[in-house]
């Protein structure tokens, strides 16, 4: 075969090599019998690096890493799916700490509607529309425009749904659902802001408050090297540890997680120059409402599902399917605390943001981990933790 494209002959022969039944295969256990060795050498170096950052975190804790009370009514954040979960209880979090919040919602609960003064704005947006989105939009720029000094500080993409049952079982229409809202959403919504967020990186470069910065100098003492400029604009995406790490039984919302995990790291790098900061948030499962549908989305999924393939899998499966499933969220469904107090921080902390947040013990203490090994390895593990106990028929 000629090789005649680029990159170039020699390349190309190089390539065809890689790729024999036999080379690539050894190639590959070498690869990781080298990425093992390496990690062993740089494991000092790695939790050298845990060590600083702790410190740094910790230093910024205590010495005030986030906007004064009297200067946060001029900083605006933006929050998606505040109808409920995680988004609603950080509307309201952050608005009580003085923060100028726009609680987007499908529509907009009782108790927002309440909180509703000149800190808390609830906002009707479906983020699969377009009209809806640039609505939002302006009334944020309006807000930023009406008074000099305001500007954007954060955007959260939390508006998230999901679809929960076999492959077979979940329909087209649920996939292209779990999509547009967790994807293509989060693109949407970002999208709209992004101008909103660059205007607002420009304002932070031309001045503003540092307080760890203005506490040394009232103690006339040097600025300590860990003092933060004054808060940066960031866009906060809220992924999924599945969207890095994929489980079964939800592979319409997992792969829907992983897109827009993907789509935070590539914006994070376009990003950067511009000095807007991108962070991705990477929780476990922890009760919040949309945990709590996970059961009757099974069962809807089965429902729906086409009589040859309920033949195929039978009613044993099923049955144990739903057990699987309301064993996983009962026993590993952190308090969603964790969460609300990660997007808090992420949000509004002078300092900049980490490029990932995990929460959940379990995520940290192992998922975090297994994303590393080998994909049969790891999807050995996690088939084994999480469909332990599944009946499958194998009919026709």
């Amino acid at each position: 075969m000629p090789f005649s494209s680029p990159p170039g002959p020699l390349l190309n022969w190089l390539n065809c090599l890689l790729h024999w039944p036999v080379i690539a295969p050894l190639l590959i256990g070498i690869h990781a019998a080298v990425v093992c060795l390496a990690t062993s050498l740089l494991a000092p170096l790695a939790f050298a690096h845990g060590f600083l950052e702790a410190c740094r975190q910790a230093a910024v804790a205590l010495f005030g890493g986030e906007t004064p009370t009297d200067g946060r009514a001029a900083l605006a954040v933006v929050i998606t799916g505040c109808d409920s979960g995680f988004g609603h209880t950080v509307a309201i979090e952050l608005s009580s700490r003085g923060y100028t919040v726009f609680a987007c919602c499908l529509q907009p609960p009782p108790d927002l509607q309440r909180e509703a003064t000149g800190r808390l704005t609830p906002i009707v947006m479906d983020v699969t529309r377009d009209d809806l989105v640039e609505d939002a939009e302006k009334a944020v720029r309006a807000w930023c425009e009406e008074k000099e000094g305001r500007r954007l500080l954060c955007v959260v993409n939390n508006a998230g749904i999901g679809t929960g049952g076999m492959c077979e079982w979940v329909s087209m229409a649920d996939y292209e659902r779990d999509c547009a809202v967790n994807y293509l959403g989060v693109v949407r919504v970002s999208k709209a802001f992004l101008p909103l967020l660059r205007r607002s990186a420009a304002l932070a470069r031309s001045g503003g408050h540092n307080p760890v910065a203005t506490a040394a100098a009232a103690a006339l003492l040097p600025s300590p090297p860990w003092a933060a400029p004054v808060a940066a604009p960031r866009l906060l995406i809220v992924s999924s540890m599945s969207g890095k790490m994929a489980m079964p039984l939800c592979s319409s919302y997992t792969a829907s997680k992983h897109a827009s995990a993907a789509f935070a790291s590539a914006l994070r790098m376009e990003l950067t120059p511009w000095g807007v900061h991108v962070c991705t948030v990477l929780p476990t499962f922890h009760r919040t409402p949309l945990l709590g549908t996970a059961l009757p989305s099974v069962r809807r999924s089965w429902d729906a599902a086409p009589p040859e393939v309920q033949a195929a899998y039978g009613e044993a499966c099923v049955g144990s399917t739903l057990d699987v499933v309301a064993r996983t969220f009962t026993d590993w469904s952190w308090d969603p605390a964790r969460v609300v107090e990660a997007l808090g921080r992420a949000a509004t902390s002078c300092a900049k943001p980490p490029c990932e947040v995990v929460v959940g013990g379990d995520a940290i203490l192992g998922l975090n981990v297994m994303r590393r090994f080998p994909a049969p390895v790891a999807e050995a593990i996690c088939s084994a933790f999480m469909l332990w106990g599944l009946v499958i028929e194998r009919g026709q």
